[in-house]
């Protein structure tokens, strides 16, 4: 289907099937395909998704998969897209332990600042990178 798209789209709730092998997640030629169109894709939390084995379904796995992606696609074209599945009962929620709602959603920005990531990166990953890609396609123009 990319072959066929020319400018920048979205995957908003999606990780590194290399890491996380479930048929959700994006294989590599997928990840370089949307950074080819200067597209993005959402780092997703739910757990199912961030890893197989329940004992890695955490944060600093969930930086793994943004790291991941940064390396192979670059730091413009990975963002936040965290799900938070509040429909769930209050005992049953599947949410990874440090995301559990919007309010928490800086742990994974820490997390990566940890780890040596710039101000000016995680301004990207956090909201730069999805709204350069809204703007041009409101706009119909790259913006710089």
């Amino acid at each position: 289907m990319l072959k066929l798209v020319q400018e920048p789209l979205i995957a908003s709730h999606s990780n590194s099937y290399t890491l996380c092998p479930v048929p959700r997640n994006l294989r590599d030629e997928q990840l370089r395909a949307l950074a080819s169109v200067g597209g993005v894709v959402g780092v997703n939390s739910y757990p199912p998704f961030v890893d197989e084995s329940r004992t890695k379904q955490n944060l600093q796995r969930l930086a793994d998969h943004v790291e991941y992606m940064v390396e192979l696609m670059g730091i413009d074209h990975v963002g936040c897209g965290f799900d938070y599945n509040y429909w769930d009962a209050d005992d049953n929620k599947v949410v990874l332990p440090e995301l559990v709602h919007v309010g928490e959603s800086q742990n994974l920005l820490q997390e990566l600042q940890k780890r040596g990531y710039r101000q000016e990166d995680l301004q990207k990953i956090g909201s730069q990178n999805f709204l350069r890609v809204i703007t041009e396609r409101l706009n119909g123009e790259k913006q710089p």
